[in-house]
């Protein structure tokens, strides 16, 4: 019989565990297997680039911890796991004044995780979010007078694009971009080149555009 073998990564992250193995996921050592996990065999997630951006080495490193790397750790980990306090969390947990679920906003569903991004009373779609951010970034690029990144960027920006746009495979009836927006890092961006400075870009811009839906919606 083969002998499987599995890698394990562990960090902290607000002084708890989150530890993966090849296919699964455990939060405070227990096995998470609903939502992104229900066909995690598809092994559609590059988990140590999730991971890494999700305890936020991507802007601090291990040895680095202030007030800012807290938050949005701890921010990004709530996200992943669509544990911030909406209406929906707020009433399961009987907090007081919360009447019933439905949002505030629009009071035609309730404000889950998924609500808040979708809610008709946005002022603009996640579609409009992703065209817009990806301008901006080339614009940021030009201005920094980064002629290598530019070209690279105007050779993926489509590709980028179409993936965000595409189907997942795991969180059913939605997008790649709702895979973003709980900062899981699909391995069709890893597909775009084998190139290293392309890979670098495409990071970056995932990141990017991760950043602008936060400050957004």
């Amino acid at each position: 019989m083969k002998k499987e073998n599995f890698e394990t990564y562990e960090m902290d992250v607000i002084d708890e565990a989150l530890t993966i193995n090849e296919f699964n996921l455990y939060w405070k050592y227990a096995l998470i297997t609903e939502d992104l996990f229900y066909f995690n065999f598809k092994n559609e997630f590059n988990w140590v680039k999730t991971l890494n951006f999700i305890s936020n080495k991507n802007k601090f490193t291990f040895w680095q911890c202030n007030d800012e790397d807290t938050k949005e750790r701890s921010y990004k980990i709530k996200i992943f796991l669509k544990e911030l306090p909406t209406y929906g969390v707020l009433y399961q947990r009987e907090v007081n004044a919360i009447a019933n679920e439905m949002c505030p906003r629009c009071n035609n569903e309730i404000k889950d995780w998924y609500h808040v991004w979708k809610c008709e009373r946005n002022e603009v779609s996640l579609e409009e979010i992703l065209y817009e951010t990806i301008a901006e970034y080339e614009e940021i690029l030009i201005s920094d007078d980064k002629k290598e990144e530019v070209e690279i960027l105007r050779d993926i920006n489509i590709n980028f694009y179409e993936i965000m746009l595409t189907q997942s495979d795991v969180l059913l009836g939605y997008y790649i971009i709702w895979e973003l927006l709980r900062g899981v890092y699909n391995r069709k961006f890893d597909e775009i080149s084998k190139k290293k400075e392309y890979k670098n870009l495409i990071e970056h811009l995932w990141n990017f555009c991760y950043d602008k839906y936060r400050k957004r919606i």
